[in-house]
């Protein structure tokens, strides 16, 4: 299996295999999608209703507005961590009445979907299916939408709808709300996901570790301008690379990471580091940024990249001890 799926599963059956590989610990069915779906529909007629009375007109098929809830660099942003863990906890003045936590979440399942809105229209834009008009639009909000009122407790994070849409691209959306919320379950991602204090450093201080001891020349030059894990980890793991990534070599990603485990994101993210190393030892703290930033737009040369993986060598056991480390 692991021959084949290093070749690139056949798209037929990549969708089957993802869900045979994605443990459903959650006991995910498809009257439960249909069930948070409902909920989901719900928060969208509160989203059109709010937003027809802000702007004094209606909004059609949830169209996309301007709000000050974006995520893009120098916007304003919401906390929705903040918010959850208000209505998780009844704090910040928040009523623990269950009326009273019900419209609450319904406010939260309400921006959530605004931020959706906005992010799909960044989603796979070449593809252009998944933006306002194309075949999988709905589809996106529908698994999305059922997974924020699945969880209120991790609501709508940056980088979920590149999830939403991979599952998508390979199988139906009640599957895909299946394989997103039993994927984003597992532990590395769901520390990431709840951005938990004290779970996210380990993973980051493992992948710093890790390029010390096979990358030394390139973390010395990291440790002198100030770049660490922080700044490019983060995205590769909540978007399993689908945004920094051409789509066929992201695929292929996605196929030996269910297959193989977490430690193969570990080994695609220092074979990236090498790729392009001869541009990264001599850049600057902004230049380095930038490289991360628009690594999309980069070529890569799918054959060079799986090549620098295969060539990587990382050891699950060892791994592990530098993730207990404190």
């Amino acid at each position: 299996m692991k021959d084949i799926t290093w070749r690139g599963l056949p798209p037929a059956v990549r969708g089957k295999v993802w869900k045979l590989a994605i443990p459903n610990d959650l006991r995910i069915t498809e009257e439960l999608f249909k069930i948070f779906l409902g909920h989901a529909n719900n928060a969208k007629m509160a989203f059109n209703k709010e937003h027809t009375q802000k702007n004094g007109k209606t909004l059609g098929n949830l169209e996309l507005f301007q709000s000050p809830v974006t995520t893009p660099t120098n916007k304003p942003v919401i906390n929705l961590r903040n918010a959850n863990n208000n209505i998780k906890t009844g704090s910040g003045g928040i009523r623990t009445s269950e009326d009273d936590i019900t419209g609450d979440v319904l406010d939260l399942e309400t921006t959530s979907m605004g931020l959706i809105l906005q992010d799909i229209q960044d989603t796979f834009p070449q593809l252009m299916i998944f933006q306002k008009g194309g075949p999988l639009h709905n589809d996106l909000i529908d698994v999305l939408g059922a997974y924020i009122c699945y969880r209120p407790d991790i609501g709508y994070v940056p980088g979920m709808t590149f999830l939403g849409a991979m599952f998508l691209l390979n199988m139906e959306k009640a599957d895909a709300f299946q394989c997103l919320s039993n994927h984003i379950n597992s532990v590395c991602y769901l520390s990431f996901f709840r951005q938990d204090p004290s779970g996210i450093p380990k993973y980051l201080n493992a992948m710093d570790a890790t390029v010390e001891a096979l990358l030394p020349n390139l973390d010395r030059h990291f440790k002198e301008i100030g770049i660490s894990s922080k700044n490019y980890l983060v995205d590769w793991i909540t978007t399993l690379f689908s945004k920094a990534l051409p789509l066929d070599i992201a695929t292929r990603i996605w196929d030996l990471v269910f297959i193989e485990g977490e430690i193969f994101i570990y080994r695609t993210s220092l074979a990236i580091l090498r790729y392009f190393i001869a541009d990264l030892q001599h850049a600057t703290y902004d230049e380095s940024i930038d490289l991360f930033t628009r690594l999309p737009q980069r070529k890569v040369s799918e054959d060079k990249l799986f090549d620098e993986i295969s060539s990587i060598v990382l050891d699950q056991k060892k791994f592990d001890q530098l993730l207990q480390k404190k």
